[in-house]
């Protein structure tokens, strides 16, 4: 059990109104689920056709040499194949995030009612009423502030895909 020292350091720490970067507080997130998808896939995907394409070379060709380059020539073909169409998905997608959010940044400052509109519903389903949410919304109009969770969501997921894909 917490000595009442360390509780009072416990809720001070709580209360601290600096920020979590402000702390030295950082968050790691990665996307391994991710990547360990892609490899699977990659793997599986990439060994097919070079395994297919020697089982149909064999019967044509007697001379193992002709089945071994074009093995090899198939594996290279197909990784800078599966190696373009990865980087052009990844960047696509980042491409995809900066529309979306460019999109939300003029509804924000040329839409605001119907932002606002959006940010009410979104906080009443975390159960705060409009007083509640009246503050936060005049300091999100004030500041011109997208505040929408999905959105920030989606800034997580372009962060992610930014240090995968690259700038």
């Amino acid at each position: 059990m917490a000595s009442a020292d360390e509780r009072a350091s416990l809720l001070e720490q709580g209360n601290n109104t600096e920020s979590a970067a402000a702390r030295g507080v950082t968050e790691m997130h990665t996307d391994v689920a991710g990547v360990v998808q892609d490899v699977i896939l990659g793997a599986a995907d990439g060994l097919t056709v070079p395994f297919a394409l020697a089982a149909g070379l064999t019967s044509a060709f007697s001379d193992s040499k002709y089945i071994i380059v074009a093995v090899l020539s198939e594996l290279a073909a197909g990784a800078i194949s599966m190696g373009l169409g990865g980087y052009l998905s990844g960047k696509t997608e980042v491409d995809h995030y900066k529309t979306e959010k460019k999109r939300e940044e003029y509804e924000v400052k040329h839409q605001e009612d119907d932002e606002v509109e959006e940010t009410l519903e979104i906080f009443r389903e975390y159960g705060l009423s409009d007083d509640q949410i009246a503050p936060i919304c005049e300091h999100f109009k004030q500041n011109h502030v997208i505040c929408c969770p999905s959105y920030l969501m989606d800034a997580l997921a372009l962060a992610i895909l930014e240090t995968i894909a690259g700038p």
